[in-house]
Order: C-alpha cells, then sequence, then structure tokens
C-alpha cells in the first residue's frame, strides 16, 4: 500500500522548498538489506524530480537512519502523463541525465555534454567527435540511456551514436584562455553540471573525503639555510595554504604578509604573531623571540613584505583555528603570482561597462586599480558607468598624469523606467460606451515563441456591463510544466482532451471582433495572441488596454499593482486566482469599477485615458526599471549627466535613483545610450520573447547594443524555475547571437563588454562576501565579473566567429570611444558668484 513520503518519514528535516517537491511523492515500497546493512525506498511521483533534489532526500533520510548503522538508498520513478515523448522526457531531465552519466563514467559524460543530441520518436542519435576512447564507452552509455527511460520514465528507446571527424583548433595561446585538443578534455572555464555539491547516493566518500596523505613526523633538523633570518631551514616542497589541514606534519608555504601584531611575555619574550598569504587562502604563525631579537624580525615579517617559512600546523585551542605555532625556519620569499597582461598585437579592446567602489555594496574594485591597470595594458580608454552614481569621477581624473594617453569615458548605469508607453496600445478613436474583451491567459512559460496556452478566459463589457463569457482549455500538445502546475491547477489530464490553438484561436478571434482588448498585464498575454495568430497565419490589429497602467493612474495611494492587491483594493472577489476564466471575470470587475472613476473625471474617450494617464514623479517611482549605460560625449553631454543623476535621486528615488525615458529624451543631447547587461530592457525583452513590434521599438531607442560574456549570465542555468527555457550555454549563445543580428538589422553599433566588478578573477571573493550579507542565496556562485584582457575576450565570443568577435570586442569598442572626447569631470573654473560690495557688506555683518 502506498504512502506519502513525508507521512511515512515525518521526521525528516526538509527545506520549505524541498517540502514543496516532494509533498506529493509516494513510497511504495521499503526493502531492508540486513546483509549490506542497506535500506532500499521506491518513491513515485506524478512530475518530474532533478537528480539533485533525490541526492539532497538521500542525505536527508541518511541522518534519520545514522544511529542504526543502515544506509539509503533511493529508487526514483515518474508516473508521468500521455502528454509526455521521450523528447519532453529529454528536454526535463537533461541536466540529471548528464549528472547521472557524469557519477558513471566521464568519458560518456563527454560524449552527451559535448556532442549533439536528438531525441526522435523512441530513439536516442548521438553525434560526437570520433575517439577510440568513446567507441570503447559506447556500449555502456547505450545501456545507461536506456536504463535511464525505462526505470524513470517507462521508455522504451533505442540509442545511436555517431562519429564525426575530431575538430583540433587552438585558441588564443594566452593566460585565460584554453586549447582544445581532444573532445575528452572539457575547458577549465566550462560551466558542467557538478554533482560534488549533492551527497553521493551510491556511498558515503561524498561525506567523509578522504584526508591528505600525513607527512613524517620525525622532524629532522636538516642542515642549516644561511638565507634564514628565523630557524634553521625552509627546505622542502611549497604547498598551497588552502591544501593545509591539521596533523599533516611540517609543511613549507610562501606567500605575503598582510597582518602583524607583537605582544609582550614573561621572561623578557615576544610573541610575533603575523598572517600570511598565497592567494588562496590565509594562515596565522606565531614565533616566540626575545627583545634582542624583534628588531630584525619587525624588519623581515612586516605588512607586504613576502616571506617562505616552514613549519607544523596545529589547532590552536585559544585563537579556535588551525595555524603554524611550530615554526622551524624563515626566510625571504619572491612574490610567484603572474599578472595578466594584455599582450595583444594589435589595436585593443576598449570597456565600456565597468563599476567602481562607488556602486554601493555591489563592485569591490578601486577606480585607482582599475584606471593604473587599463594604462599598463595599453588601452586606449576605458568607460565608468557606477550604479546611478558619478562619485568615482574626480578620483578617476586625479588618476591621469601629465603625458598619460588613456581617455576616461564618464558614464553611469542608470535605472531607466519606461513612461513613454500609453496606457492604451493603438488607439482608434474609441470611447467608453463601445465593446470591450478583457481576457487572460494560462501559459507553460513566459516566451510566446516557446511556450504554448493552456487556458482562455474572457468575458465582453458592453455598455459598461458584463454581456457574454469565453472560456476553454488548450491542449498544449505538450506537458505542463510542474510549477505551473502549481501555480495555475491545470494538469496534464485536463487538458488532454481540449482542442489545439489552431481551433481554439479562431473562435476566441471571432468571440473578440473589433473590440477593445483589455487585460492585466496586457503585453503578455496580447504578445501571445499575436504570436500564435502569426503561427497560423492570421493577421491581429487590436487596441490593447492594461489595466495595470489604469490602476497606476487612478490608485496612486497602493504600493503594488498585482491582480489581487488591485481587486482587494476595490472589494472585487478574486477566486480561484492563476485561472484565466476567474482572473478574466475579476479583471473586468475592476476595468467597470476603473471606468467609473474616468466617468467622474469626465473622461470618456481612450485618448483621454492616455492623456490622463502620463505618469507623474510618484507613479514614476512605481514603475519597474531596467538597466541601461549612458556615457558623456563632450561638455554638453556631462553637464545633461550630471542633471539627469541629480533629478534621478532628487525627484524619482525609490529605492534606487529611477531615470524616466522622458526625462532622457529632454537632455539627450550629447549622450549616447546603451543597452546594457541582463538587466536591460533589450536582453529581457529577447529573454521574454516578447513581439517583434516590442523589440523593433526599443532596438531603435538605443545608441549602440550591448552582450556580455556566458558566464556573466550562467545564473540562468542554475534558476530553471524563473529561465526554464535557459537549459545550457548554448540558450545564453543564441541570445547573444540575436542582439548581433539585430545591430546587423538596424546598423546598430554591438559591444562586448565585462560587466566590471572586480580587477581579477580571484578577487570575486571579496564580493562574494558583500553578496552574503545583502542575503543573496547564490552568493558563492559569483559571475566572472572580472576587467578581460583583448585576448581573453576574443576568446570568449569566439562562437560567433573570428570575425564577428573581433567586432564587437575590438573595433566597435574603439569606434564608441572614438566619438567621445576628452573632458574633465568637474569644471576647471572655479565659478564663484560676483556680489557686488561683498567684501564691505561682510565686513559690516560681522562687525554689527
Amino acid at each position: 500500500m502506498e504512502k506519502l513520503l513525508l507521512e511515512t518519514f515525518d521526521n525528516l528535516n526538509l527545506t520549505d522548498r524541498q517540502n514543496k517537491i516532494f509533498k506529493d511523492v509516494m513510497v511504495s515500497r521499503i526493502i531492508v538489506q540486513r546483509k549490506t546493512k542497506k535500506i532500499e525506498i521506491y518513491i513515485s511521483s506524478s512530475h518530474i524530480i532533478a537528480y539533485r533534489e533525490i541526492g539532497l532526500l538521500v542525505y536527508s533520510l541518511n541522518r534519520v537512519f545514522k544511529n542504526t548503522g543502515y544506509g539509503v538508498q533511493v529508487y526514483d520513478s515518474f508516473n508521468l502523463s500521455a502528454q509526455y515523448s521521450p523528447s519532453d522526457f529529454w528536454n526535463d531531465y537533461k541536466d540529471s541525465i548528464l549528472l547521472v552519466l557524469k557519477e558513471e563514467n566521464i568519458l560518456e559524460f563527454n560524449m552527451v555534454y559535448s556532442g549533439a543530441v536528438n531525441v526522435s520518436g523512441n530513439i536516442i542519435n548521438i553525434s560526437c567527435e570520433d575517439d577510440s576512447m568513446y567507441r570503447a564507452r559506447e556500449e555502456k552509455l547505450a545501456c545507461c540511456l536506456k536504463g535511464i527511460f525505462k526505470e524513470k520514465a517507462g521508455f522504451e528507446i533505442s540509442v545511436s551514436v555517431n562519429y564525426t571527424e575530431p575538430v583540433v583548433f587552438d585558441k588564443f595561446k594566452t593566460a585565460g584562455a584554453y586549447n582544445f585538443t581532444s573532445p575528452a578534455i572539457i575547458p577549465k572555464d566550462e560551466k558542467i553540471p557538478d554533482a560534488t555539491t549533492v551527497p553521493d547516493t551510491k556511498s558515503s566518500k561524498a561525506l567523509n573525503p578522504p584526508k591528505a596523505k600525513p607527512r613524517s613526523k620525525n622532524f629532522s633538523k636538516g642542515p642549516a639555510d644561511d638565507g634564514c633570518f628565523y630557524g634553521r631551514n625552509c627546505e622542502g616542497e611549497v604547498i598551497k595554504i588552502a591544501d593545509i589541514q591539521d596533523g599533516v606534519g611540517e609543511i613549507v608555504i610562501e606567500g605575503k604578509i598582510v597582518s602583524t601584531d607583537e605582544r609582550e611575555i614573561r621572561n623578557e619574550k615576544l610573541i610575533y604573531i603575523f598572517n600570511i598569504t598565497d592567494f588562496t587562502d590565509t594562515i596565522s604563525a606565531k614565533i616566540f623571540i626575545s627583545k634582542e631579537e624583534a628588531e630584525k624580525i619587525r624588519e623581515n615579517i612586516k605588512t607586504g613584505n613576502f616571506i617562505k617559512l616552514k613549519g607544523v600546523p596545529l589547532y590552536d585551542t585559544y585563537s579556535r583555528e588551525t595555524s603554524i605555532t611550530s615554526v622551524k625556519g624563515i626566510k625571504a620569499g619572491t612574490d610567484r603570482r603572474t599578472k595578466r597582461m594584455d599582450n595583444y598585437q594589435g589595436q585593443k579592446r576598449v570597456e565600456l561597462h565597468a563599476h567602481t567602489q562607488m556602486s554601493e555594496m555591489d563592485s569591490v574594485m578601486s577606480v585607482s586599480d582599475y584606471v593604473n591597470t587599463a594604462k599598463i595594458w595599453g588601452h586606449s580608454a576605458i568607460a565608468i558607468t557606477d550604479h546611478g552614481v558619478v562619485q568615482s569621477f574626480p578620483d578617476a581624473a586625479h588618476e591621469l598624469k601629465p603625458g598619460d594617453s588613456l581617455k576616461i569615458i564618464y558614464g553611469v548605469e542608470a535605472y531607466l523606467v519606461d513612461d513613454l508607453t500609453g496606457i492604451v496600445q493603438n488607439d482608434k478613436g474609441q470611447d467608453f460606451t463601445g465593446e470591450f474583451v478583457v481576457f487572460d491567459l494560462e501559459t507553460t512559460g513566459i516566451g510566446a515563441s516557446s511556450n504554448e496556452i493552456i487556458e482562455i478566459g474572457a468575458v465582453k463589457v458592453s455598455g459598461q456591463a458584463i454581456t457574454e463569457e469565453f472560456s476553454t482549455f488548450v491542449n498544449p500538445e505538450r506537458p505542463v510544466p510542474y510549477n505551473i502546475q502549481e501555480l495555475t491547477g491545470i494538469n496534464d489530464t485536463m487538458v488532454a482532451d481540449a482542442p489545439v490553438i489552431s481551433q481554439v484561436l479562431p473562435d476566441f478571434l471571432k468571440f473578440c471582433g473589433n473590440a477593445v482588448l483589455v487585460a492585466h498585464n496586457a503585453s503578455f498575454d496580447t504578445g501571445f495572441i499575436n504570436q500564435k495568430a502569426k503561427d497560423i497565419g492570421i493577421h491581429t490589429d487590436f487596441t490593447v488596454l492594461d489595466t495595470v497602467s489604469m490602476a497606476r493612474a487612478l490608485l496612486p495611494e497602493l504600493k503594488k499593482y498585482k491582480l489581487d492587491v488591485v481587486a482587494k483594493e476595490l472589494g472585487v472577489l478574486l477566486e480561484n486566482h492563476h485561472r484565466a476564466v476567474d482572473d478574466a471575470k475579476a479583471t473586468a470587475e475592476i476595468f467597470l469599477k476603473l471606468l467609473k472613476r474616468l466617468d467622474n473625471q469626465n473622461i470618456h474617450t481612450l485618448a483621454g485615458l492616455n492623456k490622463f494617464g502620463i505618469p507623474d514623479s510618484e507613479t514614476i517611482k512605481k514603475l519597474p526599471s531596467y538597466h541601461a549605460v549612458i556615457l558623456a560625449k563632450n561638455e554638453t553631454g556631462r553637464v545633461n549627466l550630471y542633471r539627469l543623476v541629480s533629478e534621478s535621486h532628487l525627484k524619482y528615488f525609490n529605492r534606487r535613483p529611477k531615470l524616466p525615458k522622458s526625462l532622457f529624451m529632454q537632455y539627450r543631447e550629447g549622450l549616447i545610450i546603451g543597452s546594457a547587461c541582463e538587466a536591460g530592457e533589450l536582453y529581457r525583452a529577447i529573454l521574454e520573447e516578447r513581439p517583434e513590434e516590442e523589440i523593433d521599438r526599443l532596438v531603435k531607442f538605443y545608441d549602440y547594443l550591448e552582450i556580455q560574456p556566458l558566464g556573466n549570465n550562467a545564473f540562468m542555468l542554475r534558476d530553471n524555475n524563473k529561465f526554464p527555457h535557459i537549459q545550457d550555454n548554448n540558450d545564453l549563445m543564441e541570445i547573444n547571437r540575436k542582439i548581433v543580428s539585430l545591430g546587423e538589422e538596424y546598423n546598430k553599433l554591438v559591444v562586448a563588454t565585462c560587466d566590471v566588478h572586480f580587477l581579477n578573477a580571484e578577487d570575486e571573493v571579496y564580493r562574494r562576501i558583500i553578496m552574503s550579507g545583502k542575503g543573496f542565496a547564490d552568493a558563492d556562485n559569483q559571475a566572472p565579473l572580472y576587467y578581460r584582457t583583448t585576448e581573453e575576450m576574443l576568446s570568449e565570443f569566439q562562437y560567433l566567429g573570428s570575425k564577428k568577435a573581433e567586432e564587437i570586442v575590438i573595433t566597435n569598442t574603439n569606434l564608441i570611444a572614438s566619438m567621445i572626447e576628452y573632458i574633465d569631470p568637474c569644471s576647471p573654473r572655479k565659478c564663484p558668484p560676483e556680489i557686488e560690495n561683498s567684501d564691505e557688506d561682510l565686513r559690516n555683518i560681522c562687525y554689527n
């Protein structure tokens, strides 16, 4: 008899997220293997559960049974609906399959990860580069994949492996680049699914990693080393401080002194304590010296010096950490760090998007380090674009010395608000006595091109009264994602027998007729309708009214304008929220109540509503903002930039300094505006698959478009709930390719930037601390937002082709820089006020 997992093991210590995932999982049987001391638990669910989550469940179960001496093995399977095909299962479970393969054999993992996989019917076709090691694992791989599909989802499949000629090419032979020579070697910077973050479900090794092999504790004094200024010798192989463990015996480390301290003890002795780092980690060391030795030790062991030290690391009960208390010898060390240099032969890149420490609680890079690194690398220009502020400009200017050829581009990354879009789109002169169709959709995701409608609910409003209803499920011809099932309550069974969109949409469009379409956050719903109509060859030309913008104009006292919030404010009953027909009815009631408020203000036409709805400063504060990079071209641009920054702080500040587009347009002279990072509205529009008309409007607004390295946006790969359609780096590449193609189509420069937040890759640890303090759950997964050399950036964008990579990395960034004049952030003129007789008047005031 099956029983719910959470009822079977009610003492599991799971997070809220895990409880949500496993709440409907059933336990079908439990087998206790006394000989092997194993408890086998068989579970099943109606939705796919990621392999990582099963690993975390095993970890929790093992903690429950830790005192019994038994280990736990979980066997999971999925009772999937008829909507699922092997292709759907592969798309939803691909990351988990890769993790399983990685645990089984790295070659099998590489065959799938680096190869091309196509699922057609019940056949999985894998195309990978020809390699004898791959051929040797082909049968094992096929067996593993068949087992996964059969045991997890009940699909009988066959596997076909095709081999292609190996592609051997060298990437730039510089620091930070990597060479491909064999498909079995994964580039060190490539992000791949990592199973090490969860406990191993097959053994306990993951919970008890093997310690480094202890070194011999038979300490021999050894020959004296004349180079030592303390102790006898420092002989031995240098190891990383990060690899030090308590009890490993004698070790030798080399690094930089970061701090020192000394304390006097009895018998005319001193304890000299110092912290040493080799930039993998830091460890404390202490030595006992006489007062006579102190001066020599202070001279040699001082902050900034490099030393080589031999000693024994032990756990210090006083400081409660491992430190080196038994020091055998210390001598002068060497700074063995290899500084990155931009050795590109030819014109070098220009960084157009960088943050200094003035980007509060975000960047950790000092403006001094940034400017001086650019000078050392021979870059002709750099941009400073802090979040909404310009405080770093004077310090940057002070770093330039006479004779320096570096041009500093002064800019800002603004929080741009689109206040130019009206409440009504495509107004055709209608008034409020006509027909309106208030509708809502439920869909499988946020992008209209790659997702499907699963429910349409609508009501017709005529003469300011509800007259008709339209409601239907739509068969998406694919499984409904589990998170959508959770949100809407709509599952595969409910839509399985429903008509498909090509049958439903003509009926819905007939129901709409020439009515004005009304929806809450209308761009989302109408975007789906227009896209699906286009897919089946139907032209649409609706007037559209958004009740979110309408509510903002008429209910300025609200802080949020979600449907349930507005409904509660207006006393509208909202049952079964996130079901299309119920949301449509509630939106219609909201619309009618808002119409009465418009009538009281003598507004009776859509044109009048648009005029009334022009947002004021309080409304702009509540509108969503997007990142945009604004650069000052000349002295006029510098003054206008300062105006915009001042206004955004003084008039539109709400958690961040927001900048309305209307204000930017007013002071656009002398400024260049770029589309910025993934938080920019163009990137978001492409990510959310907005209509082509919307993309067209956005591209035309910007002077240049921006793309960034894949690592900058790798967080999307980790958040499958928020970004379900971003599965791997190829999806991120496609977005960048789309932006590049838009640049070609609209004759806009496309530039590659780093979005710099720290100078070197290893400096991410400092930003990690800041992000952790701000409460970011993924603070330890820092994006590689460091200042890259020309070669490193060219390497990042090789997937666009070497010619295009050179264009966006070097040519276009230098073209932008050439448009910008050399300017001073502060006027050299002091500009004191001229007040007649001021000196005499001031003297008289003081005496009086």
